[in-house]
């Protein structure tokens, strides 16, 4: 059995901090990557310097001007020529056998194009805060089709850092939504499930990491809570055939947008911002 190509693409933003030590524990795979293709998203500090001062040739380096991590991420899929593409956000840590246990979990699986896994939590310091985030296995697995599991929200399958995906797969579905800021990897991995089959390495392959400087951390500011809302309802409003206002997914979400309006100062710009992104419950 050959041994398949796959890339690691990593999208960068102000990424000076974690960006050494994620690069470090892909260079530090068991079965190295083809390229660590890196996307610069446009960082103002010394990221780029930082990623120059590797002297690996497994990294290409691609640097644009900022446009969001979807879209730094669609020009990564675009660069890569592996057959399989790993994801990596530049403050998430990979362990060892991460890319090898996947890569044999999709060899050794007749039908599944993506391959996951389950993730430790750490701080700004790599200390272990599992515990503290409430992170841990799911009582029963779940693989193959997970269209449904996905879409109403019963079941997970980690952050971009799980994934392993075939490049064919992720330019069936045109990669990320590039208009959403919040709830992109969710849109992306329903859209997965609805054509493809999924297989999971039930271990802990990597480290998600919460700090400050984190799209976990900066999660903080109302207008951002009210975003990753409207971009969540935004993401499941393309399965409106699947859902109505009474499935218990969307009526979370509505819920707790109603619970964020009552901390709101302006609650008319929000639910003028509600219709536009959705005109149904705007209106």
């Amino acid at each position: 059995m050959s041994n398949p190509s796959v890339d690691v693409v990593i999208p960068a933003y102000n990424a000076s901090r974690f960006i050494e030590e994620t690069i470090q524990s892909v260079l530090a795979q068991t079965y190295l990557p083809r390229k660590i293709i890196i996307v610069d998203d446009g960082s103002t500090d010394n990221t780029v310097e930082i990623i120059k001062s590797f002297e690996s040739e497994l990294i290409e380096l691609i640097s644009v001007g900022n446009g969001g991590v979807s879209r730094a991420r669609n020009i990564g899929i675009k660069a890569s020529e592996a057959e399989y593409v790993a994801f990596l956000d530049a403050d998430d840590v990979f362990h060892r056998q991460k890319l090898k246990r996947q890569i044999q979990a999709l060899q050794q699986s007749k039908n599944a194009l993506i391959a996951y896994c389950f993730e430790d939590a750490i701080d700004e310091n790599g200390n272990d805060i599992s515990q503290l985030r409430n992170i841990k296995f799911p009582e029963k697995i779940e693989q193959g089709n997970l269209f449904n599991n996905l879409l109403y929200d019963q079941y997970r399958v980690g952050n971009p850092s799980s994934l392993v995906v075939a490049k064919t797969a992720l330019l069936e579905v045109d990669g990320f939504d590039e208009k959403l800021k919040f709830s992109e990897y969710l849109d992306l991995i329903i859209r997965l499930s609805e054509r493809q089959l999924f297989v999971c390495v039930p271990e802990v392959l990597y480290s998600l990491r919460f700090s400050d400087s984190s799209t976990m951390g900066k999660i903080r500011l109302f207008e951002d809570r009210i975003d990753v809302v409207l971009n969540h309802i935004a993401a499941l409003e393309k399965w409106h055939e699947n859902l109505s206002q009474d499935d218990t997914v969307v009526l979370a979400q509505i819920n707790h947008l109603e619970n964020l309006l009552f901390e709101a100062n302006d609650t008319g710009a929000i639910v003028r911002k509600i219709g536009f992104v959705s005109p149904e419950l705007g209106g």
